[in-house]
């Protein structure tokens, strides 16, 4: 396994050198009006970037796709997951064993949660199965740790994130971790992909309680980690935060996506970033 670097005392993410941001806007959404795009999430297959995130239209989110050949420069593809009833957002897309998933969540109203199956990756995606059938699973967000998969969720209902176990990801006997809730409050809740370390769990938690929405995203370091057990850290500082200026993300950030490839000369990192409190946009960062 590659050594990842130990972000948890890292600077703040910064904007990727020559990269013009935001790289991705509702405007360039072209098989739909769109008001915004956020929760990206990206990965490489083949030697192709792929982004997913959510594209919103006023009134429902659906998972848009693009691409790239370098990670900085995104091109637009389409829309890959929507059926014109259910809110769609956070594409946490992920492979496991040669098999490409994504696990978004359904929004406010949306109960349990559902594991999709690329059929054709990227575009073509299939419900492979339902993990849970009950609750609100808001930036469902899942990792294995010493032989368990868990995911963390926010509950809209009792402002609650919490973690669910199973002996798999593809389980549907998911416990409830007894040390539940691991975060109070609707203002901290999962913002992106964890870095699982061989001694730590790195989560990404986006917090508004400046007073903003998603106004920047720490980083809790899960130490202890068990199905009786979770203890974790805070970072002192944000990894990334509003700008506090004119710019695309002068008002919130409240997403992160890390992707170690040895094809760049820095790591990229999708975010996104708001001028309003829903006008989410799309940038490359990196360490």
């Amino acid at each position: 396994m590659k050594k990842l670097p130990d972000l948890f005392n890292a600077v703040s993410l910064k904007s990727y050198p020559s990269v013009n941001n935001p790289v991705l806007t509702g405007s360039h959404v072209t098989d739909m009006v769109a008001s915004y795009v956020a929760d990206p999430f990206i990965v490489e297959e083949k030697d192709i970037y792929h982004m997913f995130f959510e594209i919103y239209d006023g009134k429902l989110g659906h998972i848009g796709h693009a691409t790239s050949r370098d990670g900085l420069n995104w091109l637009y593809n389409k829309v890959v997951l929507t059926d014109g009833i259910t809110h769609f957002a956070y594409p946490f897309v992920f492979k496991f064993k040669d098999m490409w998933y994504m696990l978004p969540d359904k929004g406010e109203n949306g109960v349990g949660l559902k594991l999709y199956r690329s059929v054709n990756f990227p575009e073509s995606w299939t419900v492979d199965i339902e993990l849970i059938t009950n609750g609100n699973h808001i930036d469902p967000t899942p990792f294995e740790w010493n032989g368990k998969w868990y995911i963390l969720s926010f509950d809209l209902v009792t402002n609650n994130t919490n973690i669910h176990y199973a002996d798999s990801i593809t389980s549907t006997l998911w416990t409830p971790h007894p040390k539940n809730p691991l975060l109070n409050g609707s203002y901290l809740r999962p913002g992106g992909r964890p870095i699982v370390n061989k001694h730590s769990i790195d989560l990404f938690i986006q917090d508004g309680r400046g007073g903003s929405y998603g106004e920047k995203t720490f980083i809790y370091r899960i130490i202890d980690l068990t199905t009786e057990n979770c203890t974790f850290e805070v970072s002192e500082k944000p990894i990334i935060e509003a700008a506090k200026n004119d710019d695309w993300n002068s008002k919130s950030m409240h997403h992160v996506d890390i992707l170690f490839s040895n094809c760049n000369a820095f790591p990229i990192a999708v975010v996104d970033g708001a001028t309003n409190l829903y006008e989410f946009s799309i940038g490359i960062y990196t360490l």
